[in-house]
């Protein structure tokens, strides 16, 4: 491969890293943490919601809720940290 072809394969992965970024950013206030009741009646209802799973890497390889996205963001340490 090229270095222009290289370069060009870094700045299309950096777009699309900058564009996932700025998706999150514009959807932090769009999400909140369910009770284990509301997230049951969530999967039953089959509503739409986006499930985000906090566990550190092993547990969530372990056990996770099918369809989950794992972010690897535990442990929290303060109650502002889950705030983010």
């Amino acid at each position: 491969m090229t270095f222009s072809k290289k370069m060009m394969v870094m700045l299309g992965l950096a777009t699309l890293l900058l564009c996932v970024a700025g998706n999150a950013f514009a959807m932090k206030d769009s999400y909140n943490y369910m009770s284990p009741a509301a997230l049951q009646n969530a999967i039953d209802t089959k509503a739409d919601v986006a499930i985000v799973d906090i566990q550190v890497a092993d547990e969530f390889k372990a056990h996770h809720i099918k369809g989950a996205i794992e972010t690897g963001a535990y442990p929290v340490k303060t109650v502002a940290e889950t705030e983010k």
